[in-house]
């Protein structure tokens, strides 16, 4: 059994190495073909500003609305290209100046020289001279990339972590993501535009407020109880919690009298699994962040719900699998927000969480 598990080790190296391989090359000639020079333009004289939030996550899309506030308060004009399915993020936002849209194909860039931006947003990306694009990724660059910046040329481009061979990016920002939280991007950004920080970079995400008044109106939150929110889901089957794992916390959280709220956005669980907690569908994230808003403790093992509980300052139960390069760098970042790890990859296997976050809620409320 060692033997076999040493070679599919050996196995799991030589493929990520020959991936690897093949993503620098392919880069590495797309750098070449669309071998795209920005002007001689001083990044100080910044004024308008592309930001890419075209991979459609939701997570990261939410961190990125930190810095916004702060650079329209020192007068740069924000426009940002996101994708169908993170676009709400920053839709009510004002200050975004103008919000641009990509499909969801944009999101398999990986293996593809294509942005699938649709031609008329790339002419509008283009007439509009930007004079800074911001690329926030910290790992592999999309292979469209090269491309993407020679069809909108900006006058500046600002990246982190690159390879010295590739020029497209005028300004790279050399970023250890084992050592700093991710929030620490977005002050490298302003930093280098020469903004001084005078708040604490907040999360900052709008959603009509009718929205929050049908959630408080409801029977689901109590002012006479503590309200502890459970998201059993991460965005990730192997990261969510069982069934046997939900309905255990739940029963060892009972026992205190508390307003325990379920979220089953997938509509996947049955309430008569869970007599001692309400069940609560969420039709949209706007609604998710509501009930985190009114909740006095989250318990989630998905990262979004981390930010969105970060957002509003809430007490928080984060379930990590301990992956030491992630702890800190997708951790909460705010001293309310809580870590429990496992060592399991699959995280519902692991009985253990039950009794860390019963403890762990005892302490915090």
């Amino acid at each position: 059994m060692l033997f076999c598990e040493k070679i599919r080790q050996i196995n799991r190296k030589r493929n990520y190495f020959i991936k690897k391989l093949k993503y620098n090359a392919n880069l590495y000639l797309a750098a070449k073909r669309w071998n795209y020079h920005c002007k001689e333009f001083p990044l100080d004289k910044t004024r308008t500003i592309l930001l890419l939030r075209n991979d459609g996550k939701i997570g990261d899309a939410i961190i990125s609305t930190c810095m916004l506030k702060t650079l329209c308060d020192a007068g740069y004009k924000i426009d940002i290209l996101a994708n169908e399915e993170n676009s709400f993020i920053f839709s009510n936002n004002p200050y975004v100046r103008n919000l641009y849209l990509t499909n969801t194909g944009s999101i398999k860039h990986q293996s593809k020289f294509e942005s699938h931006i649709p031609e008329n947003i790339l002419y509008i990306l283009k007439e509009n001279a930007y004079d800074l694009l911001i690329d926030t990724g910290v790992w592999d660059t999309a292979l469209y990339m090269p491309k993407l910046i020679s069809e909108i040329k900006p006058k500046q481009t600002l990246g982190f972590n690159k390879p010295t061979w590739l020029k497209q990016y005028t300004t790279n920002i050399n970023f250890n993501y084992h050592d700093k939280h991710i929030t620490g991007i977005y002050r490298h950004i302003i930093e280098k535009l020469n903004i001084t920080i005078e708040r604490h970079l907040e999360y900052d995400v709008y959603y009509p407020q009718s929205i929050l008044d049908d959630m408080r109106t409801s029977s689901f939150f109590v002012n006479q109880q503590k309200n502890i929110l459970i998201n059993p889901y991460a965005s990730h089957d192997d990261r969510s919690l069982s069934e046997t794992q939900i309905s255990e916390i739940i029963k060892g959280l009972s026992s205190t009298g508390d307003n325990i709220i379920v979220l089953d956005y997938k509509k996947s669980l049955t309430k008569s699994d869970y007599p001692h907690a309400k069940l609560l569908y969420t039709p949209t994230l706007y609604h998710v962040m509501a009930a985190v808003f009114l909740s006095d403790l989250v318990i989630t093992p998905d990262t979004s719900l981390v930010h969105i509980s970060a957002m509003y300052n809430k007490k928080l139960i984060g379930i990590y699998r301990d992956v030491s390069k992630n702890n800190l760098l997708w951790g909460p970042g705010y001293k309310n927000g809580h870590q429990i790890f496992s060592a399991h990859h699959r995280l519902y296997q692991d009985m253990s969480v039950i009794k860390k976050v019963i403890e762990l809620k005892k302490a915090l409320i």
